[in-house]
C-alpha cells in the first residue's frame, strides 16, 4: 500500500535538520522546506507553522518577501530538527514536529473547480532516490520518478 510506503519514507526525515525554508514573495503561499539529506517538501495549499500551540504564520498571511508574516514563519523552521512525523491517512494531511515545540501542519483539500485540477496539495521529493510522492488536488496519493 502506497500510504504505508510514504509513511516509511517520511520517517527518513526524523533526526534531519531543515537547511532552508521559504515562502512569500514571488512564490506567494507556496512553501518549500529542504532537509540536510537532500529531501524536500513542497506545500502548495494551506499550511501553518505552530509553536507551543500558537500559529506563528500560515499560507494566508502577508506574503511580502523576507518581512511578511508568511516568510518570517517559514524561516522559523530553518535549523530545526525533525522529531516526529504524522501522516493523517484519512485525508493525507501532514504534521511534522520539530525541536523547541515547533510544528509544520500541511492540510489537504479536494479541489472541486475543474479549472484547477492540476494543482497539487503537497509533495515529498527524494532526488537521490529518484522518487516523488504527490498528494493531488483530488486528495489522492501518487508516486512518480523525481527525474522524469
Amino acid at each position: 500500500m502506497i500510504k504505508q510506503e510514504l509513511k516509511k519514507e517520511l520517517n527518513k526525515l526524523v533526526g534531519k535538520t531543515v537547511i532552508s525554508s521559504n515562502a512569500g514573495g514571488a512564490a506567494s503561499s507556496i512553501l518549500l522546506v529542504k532537509f540536510d539529506n537532500d529531501f524536500d517538501i513542497w506545500a502548495w495549499r494551506y499550511w501553518e507553522v505552530i509553536c507551543k500551540d500558537e500559529i506563528v504564520g500560515c499560507s494566508e498571511d502577508d506574503d511580502t518577501p523576507n518581512t511578511g508574516k508568511m516568510s518570517v514563519a517559514a524561516n522559523k523552521l530553518k535549523n530545526r530538527i525533525v522529531n516526529k512525523i504524522k501522516l493523517i491517512e484519512k485525508n493525507l494531511s501532514l504534521i511534522i514536529c520539530f525541536d523547541n515545540n515547533f510544528e509544520l501542519r500541511i492540510f489537504t483539500e479536494k479541489e472541486i473547480n475543474k479549472e484547477f485540477f492540476s494543482v497539487v496539495n503537497w509533495e515529498y521529493e527524494q532526488p537521490s532516490e529518484d522518487s516523488c510522492y504527490i498528494v493531488t488536488s483530488q486528495v489522492e496519493l501518487e508516486k512518480t520518478k523525481y527525474w522524469d
